[in-house]
């Protein structure tokens, strides 16, 4: 039996971001497809997704908060109106 005695690897940059979280990037191509622009410019009108702002600079978004954003996003025909068509 032989023992992997090779040093562990350093985690890409990507690693070091917290689990379940996505870049703006990711997170634009997650929700559907809206560019790192449109996240940013709904960041600064304080609307879109929450996001955590890491370090005061890096800006993440947790997938649980996307996913609270489309659910919180929902449109259902007829039902905002009462019901009548």
């Amino acid at each position: 039996m032989s023992q992997d005695t090779s040093p562990p690897s350093s985690p890409a940059p990507d690693d070091a971001r917290p689990r379940g979280a996505l870049s703006p990037a990711e997170a634009g191509a997650y929700i559907g497809g809206f560019k790192t622009t449109t996240l940013e410019r709904w960041r600064k009108r304080g609307i879109g997704p929450a996001y955590v702002q890491v370090n005061g600079k890096s800006i993440v978004y947790r997938i649980a908060d996307l996913d609270d954003f489309l659910s919180g996003n929902v449109v259902r025909p007829g039902v905002a109106d009462g019901g009548a068509a």
